[in-house]
């Protein structure tokens, strides 16, 4: 699945990239899977519909082959995508308030997540 265009982040936003620098090396497809399945489960919008035993797993987010792009309930809007090689991930994140400090911390949370993953 190729990224759609509605998954772009505008051009002030805050950004982060993670990069193999070892030729022969790259971030596993399990790495990219559990960061595909794992962020927008802890931050993305849920999508409002009837209740069922699954509606915890519904979120409002865009999800392709090589990342996944997510609005938070404070408004913040993420992209996580890997690059093509599996060498090297980028975060993008951008927000109607930057001083807004619930900002930095969902910054910070978020890493928090890619690094442990």
């Amino acid at each position: 699945v190729e990224r759609p265009s509605s998954a772009t982040v505008p051009n002030n936003s805050f950004g982060w990239s993670m990069i193999v620098k070892s030729s022969n090396r790259f971030f596993t497809t399990r790495f990219h899977h559990v960061l595909l399945r794992r962020l927008p489960s802890e931050f993305a919008l849920p999508v409002v519909q009837a209740m069922s035993q699954y509606s915890h797993l519904n979120r409002r987010c865009d999800v392709w082959s090589k990342g996944v792009k997510w609005l938070s309930e404070t408004g913040v809007t993420t992209m996580v995508e890997m690059s093509e090689t599996f060498q090297s991930l980028s975060l993008a994140m951008s927000s109607p308030d930057k001083a807004d400090p619930k900002y930095l911390e969902l910054a910070h949370t978020v890493l928090a997540v890619i690094k442990t993953a």
